[in-house]
This record gives C-alpha cells, structure tokens and sequence, in this order.
C-alpha cells in the first residue's frame, strides 16, 4: 500500500466516523473502534485498514 492510499483511506474512515457521530454519538463511534481493536486511526497497520473502512462503511449505509 502506498502512502497516498493509507492517507486516503483513512481520511475516507475519518469522514464516516464524523457521519456516523453526528448521526449515533461520539461514543458509538469510540465503540466501534474499540471492538476493532484501534486505539488511534493513524496507528492502525496497513493490513487492517481495508477492514476497519469496510466496518465503518457499512455501519454508515446501515444509517440510511
């Protein structure tokens, strides 16, 4: 993964963090990143970030 994708995808999980936030709370958000194992999302390895987009993905189509 290049630098430019791990920037991208995490300013994509950042947005759908913010999305979700304004929608369920900060502390729905902070939940999800716990149960996923994230302390901070600049520290989530390269391996894992596909995953935690697809789980923040999904929790933000489950919004509409």
């Amino acid at each position: 993964m290049t630098k430019a994708e791990r920037e991208s995808l995490i300013s994509s999980i950042e947005y759908l963090a913010d999305l979700i936030a304004a929608e369920r709370g900060s502390d729905f958000v902070d939940a999800m990143f716990k149960r996923l194992g994230v302390k901070t999302i600049y520290t989530i390895p390269s391996c894992d970030l596909w995953e935690v987009y697809g789980e923040f993905h999904q929790a933000e189509a489950d919004l509409r």
